[in-house]
């Protein structure tokens, strides 16, 4: 199985960090998009497909030298060669793509979908949040019940818009919550799903997941755990905090 993960976008940017995205922002000494892939990483998932714009040159020297600056290394300055030892480095597939403001919607999502050929099924995760989500037990509930797509909801701050549901079938959605679960990402997608997304970048994409509760095809996986955006200065200090303090509650590796 592979997962997809949005990297950049008009909603993925840091305020006032200049042209580095969220999903670049350090926590830990790395990046939010390293802590993201662990997570699927930990659940067997290690085949990713990172959509990229801006960002594409830092995301892909980041992953070019990732072994080199991890892993033991050798250097033969005689025969001029370099061994790096991997042992201990994550076994990873790095695809890295550009979905970014220059293509347009349907070649974003042709560009996604030419990596998902023979997939039953895909994750999708937005490059801005983490959690302690259960991926194993999130995709044995979207094969259960067999539709089109599952969204991980989870309590908010309250800023964020509001999941409405009827058991575990998301009936609506709303920009403002009145209460409960909220849309918190990690999604599991049938690939023909894709093709009921207008943007995957869309800054708002509540219209475009309600039109999927609206036909019945949207289920939620209840996450009470650990969920946290990065979408402030504050959200990384308290990340940064919990890092340091040895037992990050997303940190299920």
């Amino acid at each position: 199985m592979k997962a997809v993960i949005l990297a950049d976008g008009p909603d993925l940017r840091f305020p006032g960090l200049g042209n580095i995205s969220k999903s670049m922002v350090e926590i830990g000494g790395r990046p939010l998009i390293w802590h993201i892939m662990k997570i699927y990483a930990a659940h067997g998932i290690s085949d990713f497909v990172i959509c990229c714009g801006a960002n594409a040159a830092e995301i892909k020297t980041f992953f070019a030298g990732y072994a080199l600056h991890t892993a033991d290394v050798t250097f033969d300055l005689s025969l001029k060669s370099t061994d790096i030892h991997l042992a201990g480095v994550e076994d990873w597939r790095v695809t890295v793509i550009d979905t970014g403001d220059a293509v347009s919607s349907d070649q974003r999502r042709q560009k996604i979908a030419a990596h998902l050929e023979g997939e039953e099924a895909f994750c999708l995760a937005y490059g801005d949040s983490l959690a302690s989500i259960d991926i194993g037990a999130s995709l044995a509930f979207h094969r259960a019940h067999g539709q089109g797509m599952t969204v991980a909801a989870v309590y908010p701050p309250a800023r964020y818009g509001a999941l409405h549901l009827e058991g575990v079938e998301v009936r609506a959605l709303s920009a403002r919550p009145e209460s409960g679960f909220v849309n918190g990402g990690f999604l599991i997608l049938s690939p023909s799903s894709l093709s009921a997304i207008a943007d995957v970048f869309l800054s708002d994409r509540t219209a475009e997941l309600d039109a999927l509760a609206q036909t019945g095809q949207l289920r939620a996986y209840l996450h009470e755990g650990f969920w946290q955006p990065v979408d402030t200065r504050h959200d990384v200090v308290r990340l940064e905090s919990l890092w340091k303090e040895g037992m990050p509650p997303w940190k299920v590796w």
